[in-house]
């Protein structure tokens, strides 16, 4: 019997200081305003903007200036304002997902945003490269700081 190797999930999250429903629609009908697209997407510079399509099945993707699109991902779960989960494809070579669950919870003074990225044994060999850029400063954690920037003050960003 073969077995598949659990690799350990990551889990970032950050406080911002806005309610949870202005937090949820930054993050979601908000992306362009914060996602970092020159650096973390397919057509880097040619980003015009990222789109969320805010549905169960909705589409994760970008626009490059000549109106092509790339997709990033699909919505499994849509929960406004409380969570959403999601199909990633951190290879747009190959369409492999990842999984990630976003959840907004309200907290004295804002709200806290987590994020955890899973499943990351589904890219095989590639697995624990891509996982460590995810983990990096340059990964999540620049992502969620500047999502939290877009939605209001930040007080603190981890990621476990």
């Amino acid at each position: 019997m073969h077995e598949t190797k659990t690799t350990e999930p990551i889990r970032v999250s950050i406080t911002v200081r806005c309610p949870v429903e202005r937090a949820f629609r930054v993050f979601t009908e908000e992306p362009s305003t914060w996602w970092p697209m020159r650096s973390h997407s397919i057509g880097e510079e040619r980003v015009a903007s990222v789109v969320m399509e805010g549905r169960v099945g909705g589409r994760i993707y970008e626009v490059a200036d000549d109106g092509s699109e790339a997709e990033w991902g699909v919505f499994r779960v849509w929960d406004p304002p409380n969570r959403i989960e999601y199909d990633w494809n951190p290879n747009p070579e190959r369409s492999v997902y990842t999984y990630v669950v976003t959840t907004f919870e309200p907290v004295e003074g804002g709200t806290l945003v987590s994020l955890e990225h899973r499943s990351w044994e589904q890219l095989g060999e590639e697995a624990e490269r891509v996982r460590t850029s995810y983990a990096s400063d340059g990964g999540w954690p620049l992502v969620l700081s500047q999502f939290a920037r877009a939605a209001g003050d930040v007080d603190d960003a981890t990621a476990r």
